[in-house]
């Protein structure tokens, strides 16, 4: 468990060992699936992610799709997917960036990272301060004409229901 939090707190790497998770299977899988999924080997991703579905098919369903309780692991899950899984399906960027963005939020199972919503947007890392700005502006456009709220917590940005 304390992987997971160093993880979603400081974005720490996950190492973790099978012969450690003697009394915790379960737990090896999903820290597997987190670590496998950043590394961008997403076969092995996959095969410990069938290990969890056996378990429990209705949460862990198909192409890392995980439906069950809000916690530490969906939180890291979906930080780690949010990006290279679409990246891998998606081949187009989307031509309208406020509708991207917006769109992005709200497919989210978890708050993204600036950096992995700039790259799913424009296919490529921030690289200079013009790519801030242009960033910024876009952020600032999708607040403008949503009805739902735009957070930013801890490095990452949601959608919430405006009141």
């Amino acid at each position: 468990m304390k992987i997971l939090v160093l993880k979603a707190k400081y974005n720490k790497s996950v190492y973790a060992y099978k012969k450690d998770f003697k009394n915790a299977p379960f737990l090896f899988h999903q820290l597997s699936v987190i670590k496998y999924i950043e590394a961008q080997d997403f076969k092995s991703a996959q095969e410990h992610w069938e290990e969890l579905q056996i378990v429990d098919p209705l949460s862990y369903q198909a192409d890392f799709s995980y439906h069950g309780e809000k916690n530490i692991f969906s939180y890291c899950l979906g930080q780690s997917i949010s990006v290279p899984l679409e990246i891998q399906k998606e081949s187009s960027l989307p031509k309208d960036k406020v509708i991207g963005l917006i769109d992005l939020l709200k497919k989210s199972v978890a708050p993204i990272s600036r950096e992995n919503l700039f790259l799913k947007l424009w296919g490529r890392e921030i690289e200079s301060y013009q790519d801030e700005v242009m960033f910024k502006n876009t952020l600032y456009r999708a607040r403008k004409m949503n009805a739902t709220e735009i957070k930013y917590k801890k490095g990452c940005y949601n959608l919430e229901k405006a009141s």
